[in-house]
């Protein structure tokens, strides 16, 4: 289910973020993503899960308009074919709170499970809520990764959870702390960067790939997919990330992990459909 633009929503009295203009990509993105998802995979798979691993509250203020929209957790709600379960992880008692109150008010017919604290911290939890796999019971996975920033998200959290079926949409902050600080974080013993990429090798690629005079934004996001094609997920190039800029410069980019060609395919159509509805200069 595709409508061109998000709605933009009353109040509701509970707590409601205030987020950059360009989320609104993002969750479009989510949920056209998603709405191919569990379309083409619901007579395929016997269960369906949606993870989001920083869920938030459900709603997000657009800086710009003031505008208030739907987030992630919502949208990938609000689909024709809806997931089998949502496991929804969020660090702030405050915002999860609103979330489960606007999933029971709207979506009460959900199978649902929240989880406080971080979501690096959870992963066993996320894990035990997942059903279980065999017996004849399969199941897929669909996780949504937004860290708030760098440290927010460890690489070892991906890798547990590829142990099970999953494809990952993940925010890799290629132009925000990461980029203007890896000199630093090459200096230092260790850092968060290392615990972002899931390794401290990081460093020596970095060395050689700017001695080529390769840009730190693309070295990152090129790593990082090393890193997921580690776990035998499908590497796209970078022009096949979601490059999100402000008005001045790129701030992250999205990048789609999947085992199978098809899921590439699908995230290939959401992008494009995100491109040509809503304007956006992926």
């Amino acid at each position: 289910m595709f409508s061109p633009k998000l709605p933009h929503l009353e109040d509701d009295g509970l707590i409601t973020p205030e987020v950059g203009f360009w989320g609104e990509t993002k969750y479009r993105l989510v949920q056209n993503y998603a709405s191919m998802f569990t379309a083409a995979m619901k007579a395929k798979w016997d269960h369906l899960v949606y993870v989001d691993l920083f869920a938030g509250s459900g709603r997000a203020k657009l800086d710009e308009s003031g505008a208030t929209v739907p987030a992630s957790p919502l949208l990938a709600m609000e689909i024709d074919h809806p997931f089998s379960r949502y496991i929804f992880c969020e660090q702030n008692e405050e915002k999860l709170h609103a979330l489960r109150l606007r999933v029971e008010r709207d979506y009460p017919q959900n199978d649902v499970c929240y989880l406080l604290g971080d979501a690096n911290q959870l992963v066993d939890d996320i894990l035990a809520e997942m059903p279980a796999y065999g017996g004849g019971s399969k199941v897929l996975g669909f996780c949504f990764a937004d860290p708030y920033n760098l440290e927010s998200l460890k690489f070892d959290t991906l890798r547990k959870l590829a142990q099970r079926f999953f494809d990952f949409l993940v925010l890799i902050p290629t132009g925000m702390d990461a980029q203007r600080n890896i000199d630093r974080y090459v200096a230092s013993p260790r850092s968060k960067l290392d615990d972002f990429l899931g390794t401290m090798e990081w460093r020596k690629a970095w060395e050689e790939a700017r001695r080529k005079g390769q840009k730190a934004e693309i070295f990152l996001t090129e790593f990082f997919g090393t890193q997921m094609g580690s776990m035998t997920y499908l590497v796209p190039p970078v022009d096949e990330t979601v490059k999100i800029r402000n008005r001045k410069t790129t701030i992250y980019r999205l990048g789609f992990y999947s085992r199978h060609p098809l899921a590439r395919k699908f995230f290939k159509e959401a992008r494009k459909y995100s491109e040509d509805q809503l304007g956006f200069g992926f």
